[in-house]
């Protein structure tokens, strides 16, 4: 094997392109080749679900009625809109190669990322969760998964974000919720430009991310999709435009919407909490589920700004509602969300 890694700069190529490029050169790695470094970009917008997520978790017709498509990813994760104003890069090795820890692989292969985007202009540090983050910020949305002979690591830089367009695909219960993941996503989720104070253009971002894998990897080969990689990729086309792969159901719905590691949107009925780092940060309550808005009211009062521990948080349901059933539900989702989103 010749030192360094394969760099597979595909440009700008169609949206379901942009998710098979990336599975198709995994499928066909083999244990003794090279590492690949992926770089792409969508020419269209769609939405893109995690190997796990029930395809209920997206607004069909809202998808249909802005003419995005609906791919699922083997990597896992929430839906996520993929649009051309983000560059997505894929750093795809043996899995034989990584170290055996998943922590230790995560800032292995996700660690020159966050040196690009320090290239870049950002303090950038690998987050808990593993999400690019600058001062709380997330920069940088990651995944991973292991496909065939090989581990997948992938990200994105972010020139722009339409917050308002991923709220609205989401399947959400009211507009209540709709407006609290929007605002967390808003102040939470924020592009580049806005991080570095300027704008940064692809081919800077390519360039960083080159350089920094290139110190960890060795030197970039340019390279093209091989003719075994091509003949997966072909395949992959057909498989992740069958409704049987896109709607495959292989868990149950969790009532949340995860920002960031530590931020999030519990949703219980018509009750809408929003989490911020161990805290809860807003309670917005319907009248179907606290009839009383005198008793709604000093619920939300003793709810906001409390520390996420279940003793303070069942204080203050049964200070607020007596024994609860609901209350106990409401208890159990936000515990439940704050410990997978830690």
């Amino acid at each position: 094997m010749e030192p360094g890694f394969r760099l597979i700069d595909s440009g700008i190529v169609s949206g379901l392109h942009s998710q098979t490029v990336w599975h198709a050169i995994a499928e066909a790695m083999s244990p003794g080749d090279a590492p690949v470094l992926s770089i792409l970009r969508p020419a269209e917008a769609y939405v893109s679900i995690g190997y796990h997520v029930p395809i209920e978790t997206v607004d069909e017709e809202a998808c249909g009625r802005r003419g995005y498509a609906i791919y699922r990813r083997r990597a896992g994760g929430g839906p996520v809109l993929c649009d051309p104003s983000q560059l997505f890069f894929q750093v795809v090795v043996p899995a034989r190669d990584a170290p055996k820890r998943r922590d230790h692989a995560w800032a292995r292969f996700l660690g020159p990322a966050v040196e690009a985007f320090r290239r870049l202009g950002v303090d950038a540090v690998l987050g808990p969760g593993n999400d690019v983050c600058a001062n709380g910020l997330k920069v940088c949305g990651t995944g991973a998964a292991e496909i065939g002979d090989a581990l997948v690591f992938v990200g994105n830089v972010i020139f722009d974000f339409d917050h308002q367009a991923m709220a609205a695909v989401l399947r959400l219960p009211s507009a209540e919720a709709r407006g609290e993941v929007e605002r967390l996503m808003r102040r939470f989720l924020v592009p580049l430009p806005l991080i570095t104070g300027g704008p940064r253009s692809v081919d800077e971002a390519t360039e960083a991310l080159i350089e920094a894998y290139a110190a960890v990897f060795g030197p970039p080969r340019r390279d093209v999709p091989s003719a075994d990689e091509l003949r997966e990729r072909e395949r992959l086309d057909r498989l992740f435009v069958d409704p049987r792969w896109v709607r495959a159901d292989r868990m149950t719905r969790r009532p949340s919407v995860k920002i960031r590691s530590g931020v999030g949107v519990v949703l219980v009925d018509d009750a809408v909490v929003s989490l911020v780092d161990g805290r809860i940060d807003r309670v917005l309550l319907g009248g179907g589920w606290v009839p009383a808005p005198g008793m709604r009211d000093e619920l939300v009062r003793a709810l906001e700004g409390l520390p996420l521990d279940r003793g303070s948080l069942d204080a203050a349901v049964r200070g607020a509602l007596g024994s609860s059933v609901r209350g106990a539900e409401l208890v159990d989702a936000i515990v439940r969300a704050n410990t997978a989103w830690s």
